[in-house]
């Protein structure tokens, strides 16, 4: 499960919490593959893209950017979509927390 700590979709402090009833672990590969894209998506990304490149929308960035997620459950899917295109329109911002809850999705996370 995703929890996030103060308002409603403020996703700056958003972690998981794993157990293993609820999420598949996802391999170390993915998560990197998932940041990758992320990343890529950021650095393409400008707010007048939509008016530049007619039927462009950023879901086609997040849909791209999560593919190598398969396995999570739906409801945290989603949320992590959040995160994905939140960090794809301000990395600065949100890069740590996309960093952390990959992390928490391969276990390798260190408290």
């Amino acid at each position: 499960m995703i929890r996030t700590s103060g308002k409603p979709g403020d996703v700056s402090a958003m972690s998981i919490t794993l157990s293993t009833k609820e999420i598949t672990m996802i391999d170390r590969a993915n998560a990197e593959a998932a940041t990758y894209r992320v990343a890529v998506a950021a650095l393409t990304y400008r707010p007048d893209k939509t008016m530049v490149e007619p039927g462009y929308t950023i879901d086609e960035d997040v849909d791209w950017c999560i593919q190598p997620l398969h396995g999570i459950p739906a409801e945290s899917i989603d949320q992590v979509r959040v995160l994905v295109r939140d960090t794809i329109i301000d990395p600065t911002a949100h890069r740590m927390s996309l960093a952390r809850v990959l992390a928490d999705l391969t276990g390798e996370r260190e408290e």
